[in-house]
Protein backbone atom coordinates (compact mmCIF):
# COMPACT_ATOMS: atom_id res chain seq x y z
CA UNK A 1 0.00 0.00 0.00
CA UNK A 2 1.56 3.42 -1.13
CA UNK A 3 2.16 5.77 2.03
CA UNK A 4 -0.59 7.66 1.53
CA UNK A 5 -3.37 6.02 1.31
CA UNK A 6 -2.10 4.46 4.63
CA UNK A 7 -1.59 7.91 5.98
CA UNK A 8 -5.52 8.35 5.06
CA UNK A 9 -6.38 5.16 6.55
CA UNK A 10 -4.56 5.49 9.84
CA UNK A 11 -6.16 9.11 10.04
CA UNK A 12 -9.40 7.93 9.07
CA UNK A 13 -9.33 5.07 11.97
CA UNK A 14 -8.29 7.44 14.56
CA UNK A 15 -10.80 9.88 13.93
CA UNK A 16 -13.21 7.54 13.63
CA UNK A 17 -12.51 5.32 16.97
CA UNK A 18 -12.85 9.14 18.87
CA UNK A 19 -16.18 9.46 16.69
CA UNK A 20 -17.65 6.29 17.69
CA UNK A 21 -16.31 6.79 21.70
CA UNK A 22 -16.69 10.15 22.05
CA UNK A 23 -19.83 11.22 20.64
CA UNK A 24 -21.60 8.54 19.33
CA UNK A 25 -21.98 6.47 22.72
CA UNK A 26 -19.82 8.56 25.17
CA UNK A 27 -20.20 7.63 28.95
CA UNK A 28 -23.76 7.37 28.90
CA UNK A 29 -24.70 6.19 25.42
CA UNK A 30 -25.83 9.73 24.94
CA UNK A 31 -23.40 11.65 23.73
CA UNK A 32 -25.16 11.24 19.80
CA UNK A 33 -27.62 13.65 20.65
CA UNK A 34 -24.95 16.31 20.99
CA UNK A 35 -23.35 15.42 17.46
CA UNK A 36 -26.24 18.07 16.09
CA UNK A 37 -25.47 21.50 18.33
CA UNK A 38 -25.57 24.56 18.53
CA UNK A 39 -24.96 26.73 14.78
CA UNK A 40 -25.21 22.69 13.54
CA UNK A 41 -29.03 22.89 14.67
CA UNK A 42 -29.80 25.34 12.51
CA UNK A 43 -27.38 24.01 9.41
CA UNK A 44 -29.24 20.71 9.93
CA UNK A 45 -33.03 21.78 9.99
CA UNK A 46 -33.18 22.07 6.48
CA UNK A 47 -32.99 18.88 5.49
CA UNK A 48 -35.43 17.67 7.98
CA UNK A 49 -37.33 20.32 6.71
CA UNK A 50 -37.37 20.02 2.48
CA UNK A 51 -36.93 16.06 3.05
CA UNK A 52 -39.14 15.14 5.28
CA UNK A 53 -42.07 17.60 6.47
CA UNK A 54 -42.11 20.34 3.49
CA UNK A 55 -41.98 22.67 6.11
CA UNK A 56 -39.71 25.67 5.84
CA UNK A 57 -41.46 27.38 8.55
CA UNK A 58 -39.77 24.96 11.05
CA UNK A 59 -42.92 23.75 12.75
CA UNK A 60 -41.14 20.17 13.48
CA UNK A 61 -38.31 21.62 14.99
CA UNK A 62 -39.59 22.37 18.49
CA UNK A 63 -40.88 19.32 18.74
CA UNK A 64 -38.30 17.05 17.38
CA UNK A 65 -35.57 18.92 19.70
CA UNK A 66 -37.54 18.73 22.20
CA UNK A 67 -37.31 14.82 22.94
CA UNK A 68 -33.49 15.18 22.58
CA UNK A 69 -32.96 18.78 24.70
CA UNK A 70 -35.67 19.34 26.52
CA UNK A 71 -38.62 22.02 25.89
CA UNK A 72 -37.46 25.15 24.77
CA UNK A 73 -37.29 27.46 21.56
CA UNK A 74 -34.75 26.19 18.92
CA UNK A 75 -32.02 29.21 18.47
CA UNK A 76 -31.62 29.15 15.43
CA UNK A 77 -35.99 29.10 14.72
CA UNK A 78 -36.36 32.81 15.91
CA UNK A 79 -34.46 35.83 14.21
CA UNK A 80 -33.10 39.19 16.49
CA UNK A 81 -35.78 41.12 14.81
CA UNK A 82 -38.44 38.06 16.75
CA UNK A 83 -39.32 36.93 12.97
CA UNK A 84 -39.60 32.92 12.44
CA UNK A 85 -36.96 31.35 9.85
CA UNK A 86 -33.55 29.89 9.83
CA UNK A 87 -30.16 32.50 9.91
CA UNK A 88 -27.82 30.07 9.17
CA UNK A 89 -27.13 29.52 5.19
CA UNK A 90 -27.44 25.95 3.53
CA UNK A 91 -24.22 24.95 1.70
CA UNK A 92 -23.58 22.95 4.56
CA UNK A 93 -27.53 20.74 4.56
CA UNK A 94 -26.52 20.22 0.40
CA UNK A 95 -23.34 18.58 1.30
CA UNK A 96 -24.80 16.95 3.96
CA UNK A 97 -27.98 15.61 1.64
CA UNK A 98 -26.75 12.11 0.43
CA UNK A 99 -25.63 11.47 4.18
CA UNK A 100 -29.18 12.33 5.53
CA UNK A 101 -31.01 10.35 2.89
CA UNK A 102 -29.14 7.49 3.44
CA UNK A 103 -29.77 7.49 7.04
CA UNK A 104 -33.35 8.09 6.27
CA UNK A 105 -33.03 4.84 3.89
CA UNK A 106 -31.51 3.01 7.27
CA UNK A 107 -33.60 4.10 9.48
CA UNK A 108 -37.12 2.81 7.55
CA UNK A 109 -35.41 -0.18 6.87
CA UNK A 110 -34.20 -0.72 10.98
CA UNK A 111 -37.49 0.62 12.27
CA UNK A 112 -36.04 3.59 13.36
CA UNK A 113 -37.95 6.75 14.16
CA UNK A 114 -37.99 8.67 10.64
CA UNK A 115 -38.95 12.16 12.15
CA UNK A 116 -35.28 12.92 11.28
CA UNK A 117 -33.91 12.95 14.81
CA UNK A 118 -31.85 9.92 15.82
CA UNK A 119 -29.23 7.93 16.41
CA UNK A 120 -28.90 7.39 12.68
CA UNK A 121 -29.58 10.41 11.35
CA UNK A 122 -27.40 12.14 13.92
CA UNK A 123 -24.50 9.59 13.16
CA UNK A 124 -24.88 9.87 9.75
CA UNK A 125 -23.46 13.98 10.04
CA UNK A 126 -20.61 12.52 11.75
CA UNK A 127 -19.34 10.20 8.88
CA UNK A 128 -19.85 13.68 6.13
CA UNK A 129 -17.69 15.28 8.10
CA UNK A 130 -15.16 12.51 8.53
CA UNK A 131 -15.77 11.96 4.61
CA UNK A 132 -15.61 15.43 3.74
CA UNK A 133 -12.34 15.72 5.90
CA UNK A 134 -10.65 12.75 4.04
CA UNK A 135 -11.49 14.43 0.69
CA UNK A 136 -10.04 17.42 1.77
CA UNK A 137 -6.97 15.90 2.78
CA UNK A 138 -6.82 14.42 -0.57
CA UNK A 139 -7.78 17.52 -2.63
CA UNK A 140 -4.59 18.84 -0.07
CA UNK A 141 -1.79 16.46 -1.29
CA UNK A 142 -3.02 16.61 -4.77
CA UNK A 143 -2.30 20.34 -5.08
CA UNK A 144 1.00 20.15 -2.72
CA UNK A 145 2.39 18.02 -5.53
CA UNK A 146 1.30 20.15 -7.98
CA UNK A 147 3.97 22.92 -5.81
CA UNK A 148 6.28 20.31 -6.22
CA UNK A 149 6.41 19.47 -2.61
CA UNK A 150 8.35 15.91 -1.47
CA UNK A 151 5.30 13.15 -0.62
CA UNK A 152 6.97 12.97 3.06
CA UNK A 153 6.33 16.33 3.43
CA UNK A 154 3.21 16.19 2.24
CA UNK A 155 2.57 13.95 4.37
CA UNK A 156 4.00 15.58 7.30
CA UNK A 157 1.94 18.85 6.53
CA UNK A 158 -1.39 16.73 6.50
CA UNK A 159 -0.55 15.20 10.09
CA UNK A 160 0.27 18.42 10.88
CA UNK A 161 -3.39 19.80 9.72
CA UNK A 162 -5.34 17.09 11.81
CA UNK A 163 -3.78 16.54 14.56
CA UNK A 164 -1.87 20.05 14.93
CA UNK A 165 -4.70 22.28 14.72
CA UNK A 166 -8.22 22.53 15.55
CA UNK A 167 -9.25 20.34 12.56
CA UNK A 168 -9.72 17.19 14.84
CA UNK A 169 -11.96 18.97 17.11
CA UNK A 170 -14.35 20.19 14.43
CA UNK A 171 -14.72 16.62 12.66
CA UNK A 172 -14.78 14.64 15.47
CA UNK A 173 -16.57 16.83 18.14
CA UNK A 174 -18.43 19.36 16.64
CA UNK A 175 -18.93 17.93 13.44
CA UNK A 176 -22.32 19.91 12.99
CA UNK A 177 -20.91 22.99 12.25
CA UNK A 178 -19.99 24.01 8.94
CA UNK A 179 -16.18 24.87 8.99
CA UNK A 180 -15.09 21.05 7.62
CA UNK A 181 -17.33 21.28 4.59
CA UNK A 182 -16.23 25.29 3.86
CA UNK A 183 -12.51 23.27 4.65
CA UNK A 184 -13.32 20.70 1.77
CA UNK A 185 -15.19 23.22 -0.55
CA UNK A 186 -11.71 25.69 -0.35
CA UNK A 187 -9.24 22.50 -0.90
CA UNK A 188 -10.89 21.08 -4.07
CA UNK A 189 -10.73 24.56 -5.01
CA UNK A 190 -7.34 25.19 -4.84
CA UNK A 191 -7.01 22.22 -6.49
CA UNK A 192 -8.99 22.57 -9.54
CA UNK A 193 -7.62 26.32 -10.54
CA UNK A 194 -4.01 25.00 -9.97
CA UNK A 195 -4.87 21.73 -12.38
CA UNK A 196 -6.51 24.28 -14.50
CA UNK A 197 -3.68 26.66 -14.58
CA UNK A 198 -1.10 23.71 -15.60
CA UNK A 199 -3.14 21.58 -17.78
CA UNK A 200 -6.18 23.59 -19.23
CA UNK A 201 -8.64 21.43 -19.09
CA UNK A 202 -12.13 22.55 -19.52
CA UNK A 203 -13.63 20.60 -16.96
CA UNK A 204 -11.11 21.60 -14.18
CA UNK A 205 -12.24 25.44 -14.21
CA UNK A 206 -16.12 24.15 -14.23
CA UNK A 207 -15.27 22.41 -11.40
CA UNK A 208 -13.36 25.18 -9.37
CA UNK A 209 -16.20 27.47 -10.24
CA UNK A 210 -18.84 24.48 -8.68
CA UNK A 211 -16.47 24.95 -5.76
CA UNK A 212 -16.33 28.13 -5.44
CA UNK A 213 -20.07 28.09 -5.51
CA UNK A 214 -20.28 25.19 -2.64
CA UNK A 215 -17.82 27.67 -0.72
CA UNK A 216 -20.39 31.24 -0.90
CA UNK A 217 -23.34 29.25 -0.58
CA UNK A 218 -22.13 27.77 2.88
CA UNK A 219 -20.58 30.58 3.89
CA UNK A 220 -20.35 33.63 1.57
CA UNK A 221 -17.59 35.96 3.67
CA UNK A 222 -15.75 32.45 2.12
CA UNK A 223 -15.76 34.28 -1.55
CA UNK A 224 -12.75 36.30 -0.68
CA UNK A 225 -10.77 32.82 -1.35
CA UNK A 226 -10.67 34.29 -5.10
CA UNK A 227 -7.97 37.07 -4.00
CA UNK A 228 -5.52 33.88 -3.64
CA UNK A 229 -6.09 33.23 -6.70
CA UNK A 230 -2.63 35.71 -7.53
CA UNK A 231 -0.77 33.80 -5.12
CA UNK A 232 -1.90 30.22 -6.33
CA UNK A 233 -0.76 30.87 -10.19
CA UNK A 234 2.96 31.62 -8.91
CA UNK A 235 4.35 34.80 -10.36
CA UNK A 236 2.93 37.90 -12.41
CA UNK A 237 3.77 36.12 -15.89
CA UNK A 238 1.94 33.37 -15.12
CA UNK A 239 -0.65 35.28 -14.41
CA UNK A 240 -1.14 37.15 -17.25
CA UNK A 241 -1.04 34.10 -19.19
CA UNK A 242 -3.77 32.73 -16.98
CA UNK A 243 -6.00 35.75 -16.98
CA UNK A 244 -5.63 35.80 -21.45
CA UNK A 245 -6.38 32.51 -21.62
CA UNK A 246 -9.65 32.77 -19.18
CA UNK A 247 -11.03 35.69 -21.29
CA UNK A 248 -9.83 33.72 -24.66
CA UNK A 249 -12.04 31.11 -23.71
CA UNK A 250 -15.50 32.99 -23.26
CA UNK A 251 -17.85 30.03 -23.63
CA UNK A 252 -16.00 27.74 -21.22
CA UNK A 253 -16.26 31.05 -18.50
CA UNK A 254 -19.66 31.66 -19.44
CA UNK A 255 -20.45 28.16 -18.90
CA UNK A 256 -18.46 27.95 -15.67
CA UNK A 257 -19.52 31.45 -14.39
CA UNK A 258 -23.50 29.93 -14.90
CA UNK A 259 -22.57 26.82 -12.77
CA UNK A 260 -21.47 29.30 -9.96
CA UNK A 261 -24.70 31.27 -10.17
CA UNK A 262 -26.86 28.04 -9.87
CA UNK A 263 -25.39 26.90 -7.18
CA UNK A 264 -25.26 30.05 -5.05
CA UNK A 265 -29.06 30.88 -6.35
CA UNK A 266 -30.48 27.75 -4.19
CA UNK A 267 -30.03 30.65 -1.33
CA UNK A 268 -31.57 32.79 -3.13
CA UNK A 269 -34.36 30.43 -3.98
CA UNK A 270 -34.63 29.35 -0.25
CA UNK A 271 -34.90 33.09 1.02
CA UNK A 272 -37.71 33.52 -1.27
CA UNK A 273 -39.63 30.02 -0.01
CA UNK A 274 -38.88 31.60 4.14
CA UNK A 275 -39.25 35.37 3.67
CA UNK A 276 -40.62 35.98 0.29
CA UNK A 277 -37.65 37.74 -0.56
CA UNK A 278 -35.10 37.05 -2.51
CA UNK A 279 -32.23 38.87 -0.78
CA UNK A 280 -32.73 38.79 2.85
CA UNK A 281 -29.85 39.20 5.79
CA UNK A 282 -31.11 36.72 8.27
CA UNK A 283 -28.52 37.82 10.67
CA UNK A 284 -30.48 40.67 12.47
CA UNK A 285 -28.27 42.81 15.25
CA UNK A 286 -25.12 40.83 13.72
CA UNK A 287 -22.72 42.11 10.94
CA UNK A 288 -19.66 43.29 10.27
CA UNK A 289 -18.20 46.87 12.01
CA UNK A 290 -15.23 47.77 9.51
CA UNK A 291 -14.62 50.92 11.38
CA UNK A 292 -13.59 49.01 14.28
CA UNK A 293 -11.94 45.52 13.46
CA UNK A 294 -9.93 43.34 16.07
CA UNK A 295 -7.21 42.66 14.07
CA UNK A 296 -4.61 42.36 16.56
CA UNK A 297 -6.77 39.83 18.90
CA UNK A 298 -7.66 37.66 16.18
CA UNK A 299 -4.43 36.69 15.82
CA UNK A 300 -2.52 36.75 19.47
CA UNK A 301 -5.65 37.11 21.87
CA UNK A 302 -5.69 34.90 24.81
CA UNK A 303 -9.12 34.43 24.27
CA UNK A 304 -9.16 32.90 21.22
CA UNK A 305 -6.22 34.27 19.03
CA UNK A 306 -5.42 32.09 16.00
CA UNK A 307 -1.51 32.29 16.64
CA UNK A 308 -1.69 31.51 20.48
CA UNK A 309 -4.39 28.26 20.05
CA UNK A 310 -3.06 27.23 16.73
CA UNK A 311 0.51 28.33 16.36
CA UNK A 312 1.13 26.01 13.02
CA UNK A 313 -0.74 28.43 11.11
CA UNK A 314 1.94 31.09 12.32
CA UNK A 315 5.04 29.10 11.60
CA UNK A 316 3.89 28.82 8.13
CA UNK A 317 2.73 32.14 7.64
CA UNK A 318 6.69 33.04 9.19
CA UNK A 319 7.51 30.66 6.34
CA UNK A 320 6.28 33.23 3.49
CA UNK A 321 9.34 35.60 3.91
CA UNK A 322 11.50 32.74 2.48
CA UNK A 323 8.92 32.45 -0.45
CA UNK A 324 9.84 36.28 -1.12
CA UNK A 325 13.36 34.51 -2.99
CA UNK A 326 10.90 31.97 -5.11
CA UNK A 327 8.34 34.55 -6.22
CA UNK A 328 7.77 38.26 -4.99
CA UNK A 329 4.65 38.71 -6.48
CA UNK A 330 3.37 35.36 -5.28
CA UNK A 331 4.37 36.43 -1.83
CA UNK A 332 3.20 39.32 -1.85
CA UNK A 333 -0.04 38.56 -3.25
CA UNK A 334 -0.36 35.95 0.20
CA UNK A 335 0.52 38.53 2.66
CA UNK A 336 -2.39 40.96 1.64
CA UNK A 337 -4.80 38.18 0.96
CA UNK A 338 -4.16 37.21 4.35
CA UNK A 339 -4.78 40.89 5.69
CA UNK A 340 -7.93 41.43 3.63
CA UNK A 341 -8.60 38.00 5.18
CA UNK A 342 -7.91 38.91 8.17
CA UNK A 343 -9.37 42.28 8.40
CA UNK A 344 -12.89 40.98 7.25
CA UNK A 345 -13.16 37.97 10.23
CA UNK A 346 -11.60 40.57 12.54
CA UNK A 347 -14.68 42.87 11.73
CA UNK A 348 -17.38 40.18 12.68
CA UNK A 349 -19.26 41.97 15.31
CA UNK A 350 -18.38 38.75 17.69
CA UNK A 351 -14.72 38.77 16.28
CA UNK A 352 -14.29 35.90 18.81
CA UNK A 353 -16.85 33.66 17.07
CA UNK A 354 -18.90 32.58 20.46
CA UNK A 355 -18.08 29.05 22.04
CA UNK A 356 -14.91 27.56 19.75
CA UNK A 357 -11.65 25.99 20.16
CA UNK A 358 -9.34 28.77 18.54
CA UNK A 359 -10.41 31.06 16.03
CA UNK A 360 -12.79 28.77 14.34
CA UNK A 361 -13.40 31.32 11.05
CA UNK A 362 -10.02 30.66 9.69
CA UNK A 363 -9.90 26.64 10.20
CA UNK A 364 -11.54 26.83 6.27
CA UNK A 365 -8.43 28.60 4.53
CA UNK A 366 -5.15 26.52 6.44
CA UNK A 367 -5.46 24.51 3.18
CA UNK A 368 -4.13 27.75 1.64
CA UNK A 369 -2.00 28.95 4.67
CA UNK A 370 -0.09 26.13 5.17
CA UNK A 371 1.69 26.10 1.73
CA UNK A 372 4.32 28.75 2.55
CA UNK A 373 5.61 26.08 5.50
CA UNK A 374 4.81 22.94 2.77
CA UNK A 375 7.30 24.82 0.28
CA UNK A 376 9.44 26.31 2.49
CA UNK A 377 10.16 22.98 4.55
CA UNK A 378 10.78 21.53 0.95
CA UNK A 379 13.72 23.19 0.56
CA UNK A 380 14.82 22.35 3.53
CA UNK A 381 18.84 19.51 3.30
CA UNK A 382 20.85 20.10 6.02
CA UNK A 383 20.43 17.57 9.32
CA UNK A 384 20.75 19.77 11.85
CA UNK A 385 17.55 21.92 10.56
CA UNK A 386 16.15 19.00 9.73
CA UNK A 387 16.36 17.94 13.26
CA UNK A 388 14.66 21.33 14.63
CA UNK A 389 12.09 20.67 12.50
CA UNK A 390 11.26 17.78 13.85
CA UNK A 391 11.72 18.57 17.43
CA UNK A 392 8.76 22.10 16.09
CA UNK A 393 6.27 19.97 14.86
CA UNK A 394 6.44 17.60 17.83
CA UNK A 395 6.34 20.33 20.01
CA UNK A 396 3.04 21.50 17.52
CA UNK A 397 1.41 18.20 17.98
CA UNK A 398 1.87 17.78 21.54
CA UNK A 399 0.68 21.44 22.30
CA UNK A 400 -2.41 20.81 20.01
CA UNK A 401 -3.45 17.58 21.27
CA UNK A 402 -3.01 18.77 24.79
CA UNK A 403 -5.10 21.57 24.29
CA UNK A 404 -8.04 20.00 22.35
CA UNK A 405 -8.27 17.71 25.55
CA UNK A 406 -8.14 20.42 27.70
CA UNK A 407 -10.90 22.47 25.72
CA UNK A 408 -13.58 18.73 25.83
CA UNK A 409 -12.20 18.70 29.26
CA UNK A 410 -13.50 22.18 30.49
CA UNK A 411 -9.75 22.82 31.29
CA UNK A 412 -9.79 25.47 28.57
CA UNK A 413 -12.93 27.53 28.90
CA UNK A 414 -15.32 27.92 25.28
CA UNK A 415 -15.47 31.69 24.96
CA UNK A 416 -13.64 33.42 27.78
CA UNK A 417 -10.23 32.93 28.06
CA UNK A 418 -7.62 35.39 29.15
CA UNK A 419 -3.88 35.37 29.91
CA UNK A 420 -4.07 34.67 33.33
CA UNK A 421 -5.96 31.71 32.43
CA UNK A 422 -3.87 30.83 29.81
CA UNK A 423 -1.02 30.23 31.72
CA UNK A 424 -2.49 29.18 34.58
CA UNK A 425 -3.68 25.87 33.17
CA UNK A 426 -1.25 25.80 30.24
CA UNK A 427 -0.80 22.05 29.42
CA UNK A 428 -2.53 21.16 32.20
CA UNK A 429 -4.62 17.98 32.18
CA UNK A 430 -5.56 16.83 35.86
CA UNK A 431 -8.88 16.61 36.51
CA UNK A 432 -8.57 19.58 39.50
CA UNK A 433 -7.71 21.98 36.72
CA UNK A 434 -11.12 21.36 35.22
CA UNK A 435 -12.84 24.64 35.74
CA UNK A 436 -10.20 26.54 36.73
CA UNK A 437 -10.60 28.76 33.86
CA UNK A 438 -14.12 29.44 33.91
CA UNK A 439 -15.70 32.01 35.32
CA UNK A 440 -17.83 31.69 38.31
CA UNK A 441 -21.55 32.76 37.09
CA UNK A 442 -25.05 31.05 37.41
CA UNK A 443 -27.97 31.91 35.51
CA UNK A 444 -28.67 34.84 37.97
CA UNK A 445 -32.05 35.17 39.40
CA UNK A 446 -33.50 38.61 39.00
CA UNK A 447 -34.56 38.94 42.55
CA UNK A 448 -37.16 41.69 41.84
CA UNK A 449 -38.95 39.59 39.70
CA UNK A 450 -39.40 36.19 41.74
CA UNK A 451 -41.23 35.95 45.35
CA UNK A 452 -39.20 33.67 47.68
CA UNK A 453 -41.51 30.97 48.51
CA UNK A 454 -39.77 28.37 51.04
CA UNK A 455 -35.95 28.25 52.33
CA UNK A 456 -34.33 24.83 53.61
CA UNK A 457 -31.40 25.31 55.52
CA UNK A 458 -28.68 22.35 57.13
CA UNK A 459 -26.37 23.57 59.25
CA UNK A 460 -25.69 19.47 60.27
CA UNK A 461 -26.20 20.59 63.97
CA UNK A 462 -29.62 19.23 63.91
CA UNK A 463 -32.11 16.63 62.79
CA UNK A 464 -32.44 18.14 59.21
CA UNK A 465 -29.11 16.54 57.94
CA UNK A 466 -30.28 15.36 54.14
CA UNK A 467 -28.58 11.85 54.56
CA UNK A 468 -25.23 13.53 56.12
CA UNK A 469 -23.94 10.29 57.66
CA UNK A 470 -20.77 9.77 57.92
CA UNK A 471 -19.88 12.50 56.44
CA UNK A 472 -20.71 14.51 59.75
CA UNK A 473 -17.59 15.95 61.52
CA UNK A 474 -16.12 18.01 64.23
CA UNK A 475 -13.09 18.51 62.88
CA UNK A 476 -13.76 21.90 61.42
CA UNK A 477 -16.84 23.76 61.44
CA UNK A 478 -18.10 27.47 60.50
CA UNK A 479 -20.57 27.53 62.42
CA UNK A 480 -22.04 25.37 65.95
CA UNK A 481 -20.25 22.97 66.15
CA UNK A 482 -20.43 20.59 63.46
CA UNK A 483 -19.77 20.37 59.35
CA UNK A 484 -19.99 17.74 56.87
CA UNK A 485 -16.48 16.34 55.42
CA UNK A 486 -16.05 14.45 51.62
CA UNK A 487 -13.68 13.19 50.21
CA UNK A 488 -12.77 9.69 49.09
CA UNK A 489 -14.66 7.34 49.86
CA UNK A 490 -17.23 9.96 51.40
CA UNK A 491 -17.63 11.61 48.22
CA UNK A 492 -20.82 12.93 47.95
CA UNK A 493 -22.48 15.61 50.18
CA UNK A 494 -25.44 15.30 52.11
CA UNK A 495 -28.17 15.74 49.19
CA UNK A 496 -31.32 17.99 49.05
CA UNK A 497 -33.94 16.01 47.31
CA UNK A 498 -37.48 17.29 46.27
CA UNK A 499 -39.69 16.41 43.70
CA UNK A 500 -41.45 18.23 41.60
CA UNK A 501 -45.23 18.10 42.18
CA UNK A 502 -43.79 19.67 45.71
CA UNK A 503 -42.38 22.53 43.47
CA UNK A 504 -45.26 22.91 41.62
CA UNK A 505 -48.07 23.17 44.30
CA UNK A 506 -46.22 26.47 45.62
CA UNK A 507 -45.07 27.64 41.56
CA UNK A 508 -41.27 26.86 42.33
CA UNK A 509 -39.80 28.41 39.46
CA UNK A 510 -36.10 29.42 40.17
CA UNK A 511 -33.50 28.13 43.03
CA UNK A 512 -30.63 29.87 44.69
CA UNK A 513 -28.15 28.38 46.46
CA UNK A 514 -25.73 29.09 49.58
CA UNK A 515 -23.36 27.22 51.02
CA UNK A 516 -19.64 27.62 53.44
CA UNK A 517 -16.84 25.83 51.85
CA UNK A 518 -13.09 25.02 52.93
CA UNK A 519 -10.16 23.13 51.23
CA UNK A 520 -7.69 23.82 53.77
CA UNK A 521 -5.13 20.91 52.16
CA UNK A 522 -5.38 21.36 48.69
CA UNK A 523 -7.08 22.97 46.29
CA UNK A 524 -10.71 22.70 46.30
CA UNK A 525 -11.76 20.33 43.70
CA UNK A 526 -15.59 20.18 45.11
CA UNK A 527 -18.29 20.65 42.66
CA UNK A 528 -21.65 21.84 43.74
CA UNK A 529 -23.99 19.76 41.50
CA UNK A 530 -28.15 20.10 40.71
CA UNK A 531 -28.71 16.88 38.99
CA UNK A 532 -32.67 16.78 37.71
CA UNK A 533 -33.83 12.59 37.61
CA UNK A 534 -37.06 10.88 36.50
CA UNK A 535 -39.16 8.57 37.77
CA UNK A 536 -36.76 5.25 36.96
CA UNK A 537 -33.91 7.55 38.52
CA UNK A 538 -32.43 8.52 35.32
CA UNK A 539 -30.36 11.47 35.31
CA UNK A 540 -31.62 13.63 32.14
CA UNK A 541 -30.32 17.52 33.12
CA UNK A 542 -27.04 17.82 35.22
CA UNK A 543 -25.74 21.21 36.41
CA UNK A 544 -22.39 21.19 37.87
CA UNK A 545 -20.94 24.05 38.77
CA UNK A 546 -16.96 24.42 40.59
CA UNK A 547 -16.86 25.38 44.08
CA UNK A 548 -13.99 27.51 43.01
CA UNK A 549 -11.99 28.87 40.63
CA UNK A 550 -8.75 29.28 42.07
CA UNK A 551 -6.26 26.01 42.43
CA UNK A 552 -4.48 27.34 45.41
CA UNK A 553 -5.78 25.75 48.79
CA UNK A 554 -8.13 27.98 51.18
CA UNK A 555 -7.46 28.15 54.75
CA UNK A 556 -10.60 30.05 55.18
CA UNK A 557 -14.31 29.32 54.99
CA UNK A 558 -15.64 30.84 51.50
CA UNK A 559 -19.33 31.38 50.20
CA UNK A 560 -20.11 30.01 47.17
CA UNK A 561 -23.71 31.02 45.65
CA UNK A 562 -25.33 30.11 42.43
CA UNK A 563 -29.01 30.17 41.06
CA UNK A 564 -31.06 28.44 38.66
CA UNK A 565 -34.46 28.66 36.85
CA UNK A 566 -36.19 25.22 36.74
CA UNK A 567 -36.04 23.49 33.61
CA UNK A 568 -39.60 21.89 33.21
CA UNK A 569 -40.37 18.62 34.92
CA UNK A 570 -43.02 16.16 35.07
CA UNK A 571 -45.01 15.12 38.33
CA UNK A 572 -42.55 12.87 39.50
CA UNK A 573 -39.40 14.00 38.59
CA UNK A 574 -37.09 14.82 41.60
CA UNK A 575 -34.69 17.83 41.77
CA UNK A 576 -31.25 16.74 43.73
CA UNK A 577 -28.54 19.31 44.97
CA UNK A 578 -25.36 17.97 46.68
CA UNK A 579 -21.17 18.50 46.48
CA UNK A 580 -19.35 15.99 45.09
CA UNK A 581 -15.77 15.63 45.58
CA UNK A 582 -13.95 13.09 44.03
CA UNK A 583 -10.37 13.79 45.33
CA UNK A 584 -8.79 12.39 48.64
CA UNK A 585 -8.26 15.64 49.74
CA UNK A 586 -10.97 16.80 52.00
CA UNK A 587 -13.23 19.77 51.72
CA UNK A 588 -15.37 21.10 54.41
CA UNK A 589 -18.98 22.19 53.80
CA UNK A 590 -21.44 24.08 56.30
CA UNK A 591 -24.44 26.12 55.96
CA UNK A 592 -26.11 25.01 53.04
CA UNK A 593 -28.95 26.66 52.18
CA UNK A 594 -31.94 26.64 49.14
CA UNK A 595 -34.02 29.02 48.81
CA UNK A 596 -37.51 28.23 46.30
CA UNK A 597 -38.92 31.33 44.71
CA UNK A 598 -42.16 31.40 42.63
CA UNK A 599 -41.91 34.02 39.43
CA UNK A 600 -43.97 37.11 40.71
Amino acid sequence: MKAHKFILLLIGGILLYFIVTEKWIGNDGERWKFIVESDGRGYYAYLPAIFIYQDLKFDFVKRNEAVIYGEGLADHLILMNGERGNKYFIGEAVMLAPFFLLAWLISWLTDFSLSGYNQIFFGSVSIAALFYLLVALSFIRKFLIQFKIREIWIQTIIILLVFGSNVFHYTVYEPSVSHIYSFAAISGFIYFIKKFQIEKYPRHLLLSAISLGLIVLIRPVNGVIILAIPFLIGSYNEFKVFINDLFQRKKLLTISTFSFLIIVSIQLFINYLIYGKILYWPYSGEGFDFLHPHFIDTLFSYRKGLFIYTPLILISIIFIFLYIKKSFFSATFFILFFLILNYILSSWSSWFYGGSYSLRAFMEFYPLLIIPLATGINEIRKTHKLIFLSFLFTVILCHSIIQTYQYEHNIIHFESMDKEKYWKVFLKTNSKYKYVSYPIVSDTLNETNFKLEKKHFNDFEGFVNWGAGITITSDDYYSGHNSSKIYIPNCFSPTFSIQYYELLREKISGVKIQLLTKSPKASNEGTLVVSFENDSNKIYKYISYPLSKEIEKSINWETVQYSIKLPLMKENDIMKIYVWNNSQNPIYIDDFLIELFSSK
